[in-house]
């Protein structure tokens, strides 16, 4: 799983250049890094992650999610790679896809991705109210918040 711009992904067609270029461009928002995913059991880990992420990686707005099944995935690998600015939930779930330097695997990915990708949005007033209802009560929420989620 991992936050993305459903645009990017729904119905594309793995061979269309732009299609995949712009994927692409969704994937690898920042050159010098790695992209990350999340690795989730089930739909309740989905749903717990993607609350966790938007409350404390963005401020109040719908998102997206991408959600790839890992048995789908194979040949690509992904390497666990905690990070201490994310929740502790988050952390424990945090991987990182290797080899997406390389355009040819990049592309290929993104292909393959096109053909398994569910899209989850997540609109932001159910954020909000996971945030008020449950997430509010967590010290390691509140650390990491966005102050207008508190106000949201």
């Amino acid at each position: 799983m991992r936050r993305g711009k459903g645009t990017c992904w729904r119905e594309r067609d793995p061979n269309d250049s732009a299609h995949v270029s712009k994927a692409i461009s969704d994937l690898m928002r920042s050159k010098n890094e790695k992209p990350s995913f999340y690795q989730v059991a089930s739909y309740e880990e989905a749903l717990e992650s993607a609350e966790l992420y938007a409350v404390t990686q963005t401020h109040p707005q719908s998102t997206d999610f991408l959600l790839l099944p890992e048995n789908l995935l194979g040949g690509f690998f992904f390497s666990l790679q905690s990070d201490p600015n994310l929740h502790p939930v988050l952390q424990q779930r945090h991987f990182e896809l290797e080899g997406m330097n390389n355009r040819s695997n990049l592309e290929s990915f993104i292909r393959r991705a096109f053909s398994i990708v569910s899209i989850a949005r997540f609109k932001r007033d159910d954020l909000s109210q996971a945030f008020r209802s449950r997430l509010c009560h967590d010290p390691d929420v509140l650390t990491r918040c966005n102050d207008r989620w508190k106000r949201a």
